[in-house]
């Protein structure tokens, strides 16, 4: 827990199409908030920052490259789905969990501020983690969105 920010806001155009968050890229709270010594367990975990994945997702190994995960835009979600699997990525909708089910609350919550579509992207940990990965998919999420 050494970040120096549990927030970062990034300036840019708030008038664009796109508004993009990165949930839990690391497990401080932002004051005044602090983990109860019952929870300090969780920071080293999935469940407080996304840190990498082993073998698995809660104990199973996930082919799934890329889930797009989504609440009420299911075209949208199926077009970037549809667009993902053309660029070679094994993805699917609404995995490894469902934005139905209350998943997607931060993106859900900054689109509807903004009057914008909320999708979000789960990509597997051990993969985004690559940089040859990490930049296709940046580049295919670009062809997507330009």
């Amino acid at each position: 827990m050494r970040s120096a920010n549990a927030v970062t806001t990034i300036n840019g155009d708030f008038d664009g199409r796109i508004v993009l968050t990165c949930e839990h890229a690391g497990s401080e709270l932002p004051k005044p908030w602090t983990w109860p010594d019952e929870d300090l367990w969780l920071v080293p975990t999935h469940w407080a920052c996304d840190i990498g994945a082993d073998a698995n997702y809660e104990g199973n190994s996930r082919a799934l490259e890329v889930g797009v995960l989504f609440d009420r835009d299911d075209e949208l979600a199926h077009d970037l789905v549809t667009h993902l699997q053309r660029a070679g990525f094994i993805a699917a909708p609404n995995e490894p969990y469902s934005g139905k089910e209350g998943l997607a609350y931060s993106p859900v919550l900054h689109a509807d501020e903004f009057g914008r579509h909320a999708l979000e992207i789960e990509a597997r940990q051990d993969l985004i983690r690559d940089e040859a990965f990490a930049a296709r998919l940046a580049g295919a999420l670009q062809g997507f969105f330009s």
